[in-house]
């Protein structure tokens, strides 16, 4: 679906509630509903105020995911994870201590492969369980992919969730990024 046609469709789906709830009560005298503490001194009921403040989404993807530029070197020892990799944030050092207590591994023998914004095709995060239902709706997220002795490890986020391992990421990953995706 476009961001003009899901743009069309919430406002459709807005001014709906809004006849909705404009229709509430109109069996009262007067019409419309009156909320409780809203008459005035002369019983005449209060206009309910209806706001709606729609953003259209951006045509244009993302920009992808890119870590800060730093000048100096960094200064952290060699056995801390992401040492060398330049402002790793610590979603990724979390991993990469998870992945090492998970294989038994230094954590300075891991490294980033990727990590990257994504979009996932449904709740899953792009790592199914059999028998599971997810929701079936686009959602951005985080793919950090790690090595270890010629080995590739998934972790997943959704959009504030916190990565976790993927041992049987879905081969169908994440939507390709490029024009008329989000990321």
């Amino acid at each position: 679906m476009t961001a003009r046609a899901k743009t069309g469709a919430l406002a459709a789906t807005l001014a709906a509630a809004t006849l909705v709830v404009a229709a509430c009560g109109a069996d009262e005298p007067g019409g419309g509903t009156v909320p409780s503490g809203s008459i005035s001194d002369d019983r005449t009921p209060a206009k309910p105020e209806v706001s709606v403040n729609v953003e259209p989404e951006s045509t244009k993807p993302s920009p992808p995911m890119t870590l800060p530029a730093t000048t100096d070197p960094p200064t952290t020892p060699p056995s801390d994870p992401g040492a060398g990799v330049p402002n790793m944030d610590d979603a990724a050092r979390d991993a990469i201590r998870d992945l090492a207590g998970r294989i038994g591994a230094d954590p300075s023998t891991i490294t980033v492969v990727a990590d990257e914004r994504v979009t996932w095709r449904d709740g899953s995060i792009g790592c199914p369980k059999p028998g599971m239902a997810y929701t079936q709706a686009l959602v951005p997220g985080r793919r950090l992919i790690l090595a270890s002795s010629g080995q590739t490890y998934a972790y997943h986020a959704g959009r504030a969730g916190a990565l976790t391992y993927c041992a049987t990421p879905d081969p169908g990953g994440p939507l390709p990024s490029g024009p008329g995706t989000d990321t």
